[in-house]
């Protein structure tokens, strides 16, 4: 039995698993702590034979033989592979380790792949995000601009006329400038609807 295994949010979870005919219902006392375990250590392990006095290693195998061979990307673990004998009473030796070694390289390298495609595909999610972002800034800040000095405009002239009430230029400047500050708030709503749309 093959498996792979690939780092997840609660520790390695299996990605993916292959038996031969007959071993398809085999079970396989694998995952959880042993087994990340046995990949920190940065090298291939041959159970039951490299578990030593580590009880918790051994128990990964069980009565089978097993290889955990720790797919590396410098000095993070990008995955885990893992060979069971299911059927076969004969244990694994060293030279098998060789035929895993030939395994892991690829499923390392396409490991390696998608976890740069799916870095690619945020980064470029944040970048058009921040484009987005400059696109609503640049729309945003001359309608914006125009409902500021029209507002500054209004506030003045609303002083004057309450310091010369019978000045009628006062009211008629208010009103023009309190209709330009109300166009200028009717296009960034525009564009603020153009967006959730």
């Amino acid at each position: 039995v093959v498996a792979l295994w690939v780092p997840g949010p609660n520790g390695l979870e299996p990605a993916h698993r292959r038996s031969r005919p007959g071993c398809e219902g085999a079970p396989l006392a694998l995952g959880g702590p042993a087994l990340e375990r046995a990949a920190g250590r940065g090298a291939p392990v041959l159970l039951p034979r490299d578990g030593g006095a580590d009880p918790e290693l051994a128990s990964l195998a069980g009565e089978r033989s097993l290889i955990v061979f720790p797919l590396l990307a410098g000095d993070r673990v990008g995955g885990v592979l893992t060979l069971a004998r299911c059927a076969d009473a004969r244990p694994f030796r060293q030279g098998d380790l060789e035929t895993a070694s030939e395994l892991a390289s690829p499923a390392l390298l396409a490991l390696e792949n998608l976890r740069l495609t799916e870095l690619a595909a945020a980064n470029e999610r944040l970048a058009a995000i921040g484009q987005l972002a400059a696109g609503v800034a640049h729309e945003l800040k001359n309608p914006l601009a125009y409902v500021t000095a029209s507002l500054t405009v209004l506030q003045q002239l609303l002083d004057e006329a309450e310091r010369f009430p019978a000045t009628a230029p006062a009211g008629r400047e208010a009103a023009a400038a309190l209709a330009d500050g109300l166009e200028g708030a009717g296009r960034m709503r525009e564009i603020v609807g153009d967006l959730q749309n």
